[in-house]
């Protein structure tokens, strides 16, 4: 009796992260045939959706459809080469976070010290630091001024940065007086390519 899809497909539970993931499976019917399994949702429950193709003449998988995880780059923001975004809330005032480019190399977050409201940055200095289950690593300020304000509730959620990056800004800088190179995201994207 052949093997059904739902036999062969693996299962995957609180997967974080969208993959892909193929395996060839003899299913009783003739040749070998690729099985693709695929996520369709981005965080939490990850469900087996398997799509049988036959292999190709030399009898390897074809290729998933998602190779590797798809970065996000708003085209609203600016970006240093620091991997910090930048969102202008007027000419002299920023919110500024990691991009998500920066959480994932990282990995999961565990714990960020957040900088003090008061202190004075400057452009390409470090303005605080986070610390994820691989190191601990420096963020740059991507512009020079002072800290107005931080996100006190990455205190307790420092997980926040990484289901969502553009939301969970570190630090507010306001009286800006210079700017690093920032980048748009096209170039931000351009950038991160070069450097994988």
């Amino acid at each position: 009796m052949p093997t059904s899809a739902r036999q062969i497909a693996p299962r995957f539970t609180k997967i974080f992260g969208e993959f892909a993931a193929s395996q060839r499976a003899d299913v009783g019917i003739g040749p070998y045939y690729t099985v693709r399994i695929r996520t369709a949702c981005k965080y939490g429950e990850a469900y087996p959706a398997p799509l049988f193709s036959p292999t190709n003449a030399t009898n390897q998988p074809h290729k998933t459809e998602l190779e590797e995880r798809i970065m996000n780059f708003p085209a609203e923001l600016k970006y240093s080469r620091d991997h910090e975004w930048v969102k202008m809330l007027d000419e002299t005032t920023a919110l500024v976070g990691i991009t998500d480019f920066a959480q994932s190399e990282l990995g999961d977050l565990v714990y960020v010290n957040l900088p003090e409201p008061g202190d004075e940055v400057l452009a390409g200095e470090t303005a605080c630091d986070v610390e994820s289950v691989k190191a601990v690593s420096d963020v740059m300020s991507p512009v020079t001024g002072v800290i107005a304000e931080v996100n006190e509730e990455l205190d307790d959620s420092p997980e926040l940065l990484n289901s969502d990056p553009y939301e969970a800004w570190i630090m507010k800088i306001e009286r800006i007086t210079d700017f690093s190179e920032l980048l748009s995201a096209e170039e931000y994207e351009a950038f991160t390519k070069e450097e994988h």
